[in-house]
């Protein structure tokens, strides 16, 4: 029995509580596209343990530790780190932004950000906040525009 597997309604809204491993990734993908620090949160932690397990393989081989425990050792330490990473602090910086967003525009448009990223829309489209928060009816009301929008138009031209 070949049948196409639907999604889950329930799969676009947003989760409260225990996160199952597609959600998370789809808040490490938030927090790696609305992230204006890649270098910081991403790629640089990265780096820093790809030079860090060569040295830790040097220093368990001259305390005597045979070639298997050194790399064990070392391997172990690399798949704590993406476990960490990939279960605490990447979806956490994601569901961060998704409260600024819900901050300044609403909860509907939080909404309407999570279905988009659920559904694959924004690796298609790519991302607009405002747009998405006027589609749902909640730019006008924003504390977006009140902070950034009418401050410009009351300021004029620089």
């Amino acid at each position: 029995m070949n049948q196409k597997k639907h999604r889950n309604p329930q799969d676009f809204i947003e989760p409260k509580g225990q996160l199952n491993h597609s959600q998370r990734w789809t808040y490490t993908s938030i927090a790696y596209r609305s992230s204006k620090q890649k270098f910081r949160y991403f790629y640089l932690p990265l780096i820093a343990l790809l030079v860090i397990i060569p040295l830790l393989c040097e220093w368990a081989l001259s305390e005597g530790n045979t070639k298997s425990d050194a790399v064990g050792i070392s391997m172990a330490l690399f798949a704590f780190y993406m476990w960490f990473c990939f279960f605490f602090w990447w979806p956490m910086l994601g569901a961060d932004w998704l409260s600024k967003m819900e901050a300044w525009f609403g909860p509907k448009t939080r909404a309407s950000l999570w279905k988009q990223f659920r559904s694959g829309e924004v690796n298609v489209a790519g991302m607009d906040v405002p747009q998405t928060s006027k589609n749902v009816g909640e730019y006008d009301n924003s504390e977006y525009k009140k902070l950034f929008v009418d401050r410009d138009a009351r300021l004029g031209p620089l």
